[in-house]
């Protein structure tokens, strides 16, 4: 962590240092050197001080969680209006510190992401102590959800990267809470307003600071809530949330798959990564012939099917999902693997009640598989080839579970797989250095 915060810093001291030598050996003139100079020297003033922003925050955090710890120990032996005082106090010292800041700090990124995340653990804490001094009953949820309604302009108003992952952990740990714990039946409908606030301030920051680490925590963050938290919308028709999900990775691969993200580094890229691992999961569950069993025994009903939030939430991540495919096409862009969803819709839309759906599945994913060791060896991509290897070398593990072959047979097949490989990366590294 520390060696990648200093890596700027150290990479502007050392062309610093070698301005002069530059200069000695005529390569540039001074005016050349002294325009390079100011450039560097501005950037470097300019940049926050990473170290002292990480730190800053994790200093506030500790500090709030002390203060939670000291009172702890000796609460019972506090009276009510103490306690009341107590619970209140770390809340007007967030409050406090983040007027100050915005009073007298506004540029300070340090400032405002201590003061945040300081403020975000004392409304908690206020929140649950008030509830006990005043004996006011209520659930996890509802503490949560009160807990997230109160904190959600925060972000906004301090322009907070970190106080925006900390309202998507919160609002993610409540739709988990309402929809897979407390009550199965209840839909987080809250989350969609929660996750579309964070959103929108993403959307903000990319545009003000595209090159900002927080960026790249979002572009994680973000794809990870959603693809837990979408199972929570879930009621009484489960398996039409394997659309649901399929076209909500085709959403995360378009939107890594423009420009924006492509020319960041691909640990960068959250939504890509999540996307394509998503999908080729969903499609290893959905090549075994029990899954299908499960679906063509499902009898639709209109009228259930009408108000089911399965069927809004895959009719909306599928509209949006061909919206973008749309987008990629209209621009020659769209690839194999970013169809992936509407393959899946079609295969369910019209095979979903008979014994071929499965088959089309595994002939998908063999294709897919087939397709993307072809592209990886045209465009000399060890990664995309050996992702290729990966997906028919995970469809042939997932036969196995389902076939009668032997020990002896399945031995072979794995030595095949693995002296596959080893041929397959030997052949593109030759091809490689030849080319080169």
């Amino acid at each position: 962590m520390i060696r990648f915060v200093l890596n700027p810093i150290l990479l502007i001291m050392s062309i610093l240092r070698e301005i002069p030598k530059l200069v000695e050996a005529n390569v540039i003139s001074q005016s050349t050197a002294d325009d390079i100079i100011l450039y560097y020297t501005s950037k470097k003033q300019a940049s926050p001080n990473k170290l002292l922003v990480i730190f800053g925050t994790l200093g506030a955090i500790l500090i709030g969680l002390g203060i939670i710890l000291i009172v702890a120990h000796n609460w019972d032996n506090f009276a009510r209006p103490l306690k009341t005082s107590l619970a209140l106090f770390p809340l007007i010292i967030g409050q406090a510190a983040c007027g100050f800041t915005i009073l007298k700090k506004k540029n300070s990124q340090a400032w405002r992401e201590a003061s945040v995340s300081f403020l975000f653990f004392a409304l908690g804490s206020c929140i649950s102590l008030i509830s006990q001094i005043y004996n006011i009953p209520g659930e996890l949820g509802s503490f949560l959800f009160i807990w997230m309604i109160l904190f959600l302009p925060i972000p906004f108003v301090m322009s907070s990267s970190i106080g925006s992952l900390l309202f998507l952990t919160g609002s993610s740990f409540y739709a988990i809470n309402v929809g897979y714990w407390e009550h199965t039946e209840t839909i987080p409908y809250w989350y969609i307003l929660f996750i579309g606030t964070t959103i929108f301030f993403y959307l903000n920051q990319k545009k003000q600071n595209p090159e900002s680490n927080s960026i790249s925590f979002h572009n994680w963050m973000i794809p990870l809530s959603l693809t837990i938290c979408l199972g929570t919308f879930a009621d009484s028709h489960e398996e039409i949330m394997f659309l649901a999900y399929m076209s909500l990775f085709g959403i995360f691969t378009l939107v890594g798959s423009k420009d924006f993200y492509t020319r960041k580094s691909a640990i960068s890229n959250g939504f890509k990564i999540i996307g394509w691992i998503g999908s080729i999961v969903i499609l290893l569950i959905l090549s075994f012939d029990d899954m299908w069993v499960d679906i063509r025994r499902e009898i639709y009903d209109n009228a259930s099917l009408q108000y089911a939030p399965e069927v809004y939430s895959t009719f909306i991540t599928s509209i949006i999902a061909i919206f973008l495919a749309y987008q990629n096409w209209a621009k020659n862009k769209l690839k194999t693997n970013e169809i992936l969803f509407f393959v899946l819709i079609l295969i369910f839309l019209l095979s979903s009640h008979t014994s071929f759906a499965f088959i089309l599945v595994n002939i998908l994913v063999f294709a897919l598989g087939l397709i993307t060791i072809i592209s990886g060896t045209i465009q000399r991509n060890l990664k995309s080839m050996n992702s290729g290897l990966l997906i028919i070398t995970a469809l042939i593990i997932c036969r196995f579970f389902d076939t009668d072959l032997s020990f002896v047979v399945r031995g072979i097949l794995f030595l095949s797989i693995g002296f596959g490989f080893f041929i397959a990366n030997y052949q593109l590294l030759k091809m490689k250095k030849h080319d080169a």
